[in-house]
């Protein structure tokens, strides 16, 4: 159920059509919190359908069923449950980042030894280290490969 940003959320139903006979019936399928509750619309491109899905919640969006079984999406809610739920790894990455290199400069980390740690990447363990600890773990790993 991939999200249709077309169509923001709202809270009643509205009117429905009734689905097409050569329609697949996806009523009542499920994916994550929210459900299949009514056919809408085929897609604009003629080659799919727009379903009318209701989250757990109670708030409806419309929704593309494209390859619910093939793709499930356990965490798939509504726009209203995912705002509430915070932002996610892809949207706070850039901050993170960045708090990480200037945690790092913090420590008394060179520039030089920043970049040698980004290029070795998982192999050195910053979190709780001194500036010193995390050189020796550099040096171990710089001596492996």
């Amino acid at each position: 159920m991939n999200s249709s940003n077309a169509h923001p959320g709202f809270d009643t139903l509205p009117s429905l059509s009734p689905r097409p006979a050569q329609a697949t019936d996806y009523t009542g399928r499920q994916r994550g919190k929210m459900t299949a509750i009514a056919w809408y619309r085929a897609s604009r491109s003629g080659k799919g359908t727009l379903w009318l899905c209701r989250c757990e919640c109670g708030r409806y969006e419309y929704r593309r069923p494209g390859t619910w079984a093939a793709r499930p999406h356990p965490e798939d809610r509504c726009e209203a449950c995912l705002r509430a739920k915070g932002p996610n790894a892809r949207q706070t990455a850039p901050r993170r980042f960045q708090q990480w290199l200037e945690g790092l400069r913090e420590l008394g980390l060179t520039e030089e030894e920043i970049t040698r740690l980004q290029v070795q990447g998982s192999k050195v363990e910053t979190r709780g280290r001194t500036a010193q600890e995390i050189r020796e773990q550099m040096q171990c790993s710089a001596g492996e490969g």
